[in-house]
């Protein structure tokens, strides 16, 4: 008997607070093939499939990527080099590995439900004639984050001649149908993320549309724009990794960054972990976690453990002498720190990560940095250094140093792609650590693992990627386990 838990029930969670359209539990397609019927119920299904990007999944991804790029250790751990490089902690049937996999389907399937039916409705219910195409674009959108999120965490992407991909599920799966899929290629995938990044691009919103919209307008980078689009797709072909994608990331890049109305760099670093009033937020949530532990000051996990860095590859970073006598907005020297900046380095060893003290505010959410406007940024300078065009990368580097407080490397050299490449790098750490893993990304993508991560045990590329969850591989007879993993 199966026992299949994993994407039909996220799915009737995700849907459950629509209760005229979501109260049916998804086991059985023709039960959903009658709940989106009309324009109105079609809204009320893609705001349940927005809310896939609640899953408190996302935060144990967050934490995975931070592990393998060497970003935190464990405060109750004695072992500085056990949880944070030995790859092989990561083990199928682990809970958090689970979460991972179920939020990137979740958001997959919720969006194949939106696919299947609202083409359905007929063009003439629909009072604003963009609408239904709108509806489509947000949902392809999601399929494209929750594939893309998937693939660069279980799947070969760095490989696009590797037959690891990852199942690409484009219809309805159900507790009865859909479950047994082949992963497909890494190429595929790539394909299918980008063929629905493309008809996203060509049909969503723009952001001023968004903020005007009745249903949208509230917590406008909650939702899917042009833009947002632009961005995920200017991440997704830098991870390709092909020469022929720069000039396509430099453009996407460029336009995201011209919106200067809707998408503001900061003064300092205060107001850019800042929730729904960051500027600087380009897709943004919460995850709703239930318990009292979150990410305060101090806490990173739901068990309360303390998450620090001495000792990290970000404290080697942070440290870095080039930015010696510089006042970095990012990091304090206060005691406690809170709402200072992202790092505390008080005397002594205790430097703990406080970048979502403002978390606090929130008694049962955390936030999640989906896409912010300094990553544009920091694809836009490895897009540039890439094409040997060192200036034009430096130029978009400073922006980063100014939101910090107006640093600047001492000496600042940029004489070749590979010093660019090392100044890139080290603010892909100090910027965007502990969010959705792009300082991993970096490293993977540019051949630096084993330069900046010699003592770990990621001694190669299988331990890159999580483990298939073990609910999948019993439940999933087409689906193979990754290299590396097929005895945990």
């Amino acid at each position: 008997m199966r026992k299949y838990i994993l994407i039909a029930i996220v799915c009737f969670t995700c849907f459950a607070c629509e209760k005229e359209v979501l109260d049916k539990k998804p086991y059985y397609v023709t039960d959903l093939e009658n709940l989106i019927i009309d324009p109105a119920s079609a809204e009320k299904a893609i705001v349940g499939a927005y809310r896939g990007m609640n899953s408190v999944g996302f935060l144990d991804l967050e934490q995975f990527n931070a592990q393998l790029s060497g970003t935190v250790l464990n405060k109750h751990s004695g072992n500085i080099e056990e949880p944070i490089t030995n790859a092989l902690k990561f083990r199928p049937n682990d809970w958090g590995v689970e979460n991972v996999w179920t939020a990137c389907f979740a958001l997959v399937n919720n969006s194949n439900w939106v696919l299947g039916e609202v083409p359905k409705i007929g063009d003439d219910k629909f009072t604003d004639k963009a609408r239904k195409k709108q509806l489509l674009a947000e949902a392809r959108f999601l399929r494209a984050l929750g594939n893309s999120l998937c693939l660069t965490s279980f799947g070969y992407w760095f490989d696009l001649t590797s037959e690891y991909g990852i199942p690409l599920r484009n219809k309805l799966t159900t507790r009865y149908s859909g479950l047994d899929i082949a992963r497909s290629t890494v190429k595929a995938c790539y394909d299918s993320i980008f063929n629905d990044l493309d008809y996203a691009i060509a049909n969503l919103r723009t952001y001023a549309q968004l903020k005007a919209a009745t249903n949208y307008k509230k917590d406008p980078k909650v939702w899917a724009c042009i833009n947002t689009a632009k961005a995920l797709k200017a991440r997704m072909l830098m991870n390709r990794g092909l020469d022929t994608d720069l000039d396509e990331i430099i453009s996407l890049t460029s336009d995201v960054i011209s919106d200067k109305v809707n998408y503001v760099m900061q003064p300092d670093p205060t107001t850019v972990i800042n929730g729904l009033a960051s500027a600087e937020s380009i897709l943004f949530n919460y995850a709703l976690r239930q318990g009292t532990f979150k990410r305060s000051a101090y806490k990173i996990d739901d068990m309360g453990n303390y998450w620090w860095y001495v000792g990290t590859l970000l404290d080697v970073f942070i440290k870095d002498p080039k930015f010696a006598g510089q006042t970095d907005l990012r990091v304090t020297t206060d005691k406690w720190g809170q709402d200072l900046g992202y790092y505390n380095v008080p005397v002594g060893k205790e430097r703990i990560i406080i970048k979502y003290a403002n978390d606090n505010l929130y008694m049962d959410q955390d936030q999640l940095y989906f896409i912010r406007l300094s990553e544009i940024y920091l694809l836009k300078a490895e897009a540039h250094a890439k094409k040997d065009e060192l200036d034009l990368a430096k130029e978009s580097l400073s922006a980063i140093w100014k939101q910090a407080g107006g640093i600047e490397p001492v000496p600042l050299d940029i004489s070749t792609k590979e010093k660019v490449l090392k100044l890139i790098l080290r603010e892909n750490y100090v910027e965007l650590a502990i969010e959705f893993g792009q300082e991993w990304y970096f490293l993977v993508r540019n051949g630096m693992v084993r330069d900046y991560r010699p003592a770990s045990r990621i001694t190669g590329r299988e331990f890159y990627v999580l483990p298939i969850p073990y609910n999948e591989m019993i439940n999933n007879d087409l689906i193979k386990q990754n290299p590396g993993y097929e005895t945990n």
